[in-house]
């Protein structure tokens, strides 16, 4: 019994670890009004500041990397604007990505809005 456990648990950490590329997380923190279709070129990014515009955040966006090792900050960032996209968010601002040689080095976060006016 503990070595099928054993053998699972191998299974599931070997699946979780991915072979490669980013994967994102989105976490609602706020319920948006009804938003329109967007492409990543229309998702507005802010690194170090936040939109001049009236705006509500609605979601915590996070880009992990995979299990290959790679570490690319463009990439990361790119995809908080398509997770942004995805969900009809009109920006993504704030963005922080974990530094070389820091805890959890590779990762970005930004915070999804959306306009109120």
């Amino acid at each position: 019994m503990q070595r099928m456990f054993r053998i699972c648990l191998s299974v599931v950490l070997m699946l979780a670890s991915g072979c490669g590329g980013y994967t994102a997380s989105y976490r609602q923190i706020a319920v948006p009004r009804i938003l329109t279709n967007r492409n990543a070129a229309q998702v507005e990014m802010f690194l170090d500041a936040t939109p001049t515009r009236p705006c509500q955040n609605v979601s915590v966006i996070t880009a992990i990397p995979g299990g290959d090792g790679v570490r690319d900050t463009g990439a990361a960032i790119n995809l908080l604007g398509q997770t942004a996209a995805n969900m009809h968010l009109d920006g993504v601002h704030t963005i922080r990505c974990a530094a070389p040689g820091a805890v959890g080095w590779g990762v970005c976060e930004g915070i999804g809005y959306v306009y109120t006016q």
